[in-house]
């Protein structure tokens, strides 16, 4: 019960700082752009750089803005050393294995992403 408070409070006050115009379809394009420049996988225009760009600035700020918010009660538990490539990654997955999430706010994705790909150890 003290993870689903969390959770929805979370996400008001995340949907709330994004604009909710932003679907989970938008994501995926950029979020495969990200991944694809990083990769090197094709020539990259300008505007493929800055939606590659969208997507990151959008997960991690999510996920660094989350990690601050539920630094007491922890939800989810990324490893120290983690970067970008790797959560947008997992983005990426859960969009695509769950297509109901492509026309609700990017946010819920990315939510959803970090609680189940990065589950804290029971103690």
């Amino acid at each position: 019960m003290k993870v689903l408070i969390i959770m929805s409070s979370l996400l008001l006050l995340v949907s709330s700082a994004f604009a909710d115009d932003y679907t989970g379809t938008e994501l995926l394009k950029d979020c495969k752009l990200a991944v694809a420049t990083e990769n090197m996988q094709h020539p990259s225009s300008t505007v493929e750089i800055i939606k590659g760009g969208r997507c990151v600035g959008y997960v991690m700020g999510i996920e660094n803005m989350m990690e601050m918010e539920v630094a007491k009660n922890k939800v989810f538990c990324p490893p120290k050393d983690i970067i970008w490539k790797e959560v947008v990654q997992k983005v990426i997955q859960q969009l695509e294995t769950e297509p109901g999430l492509l026309d609700s706010p990017a946010v819920f994705s990315v939510v959803k992403t970090l609680y189940n790909g990065f589950p804290c150890k029971k103690e």
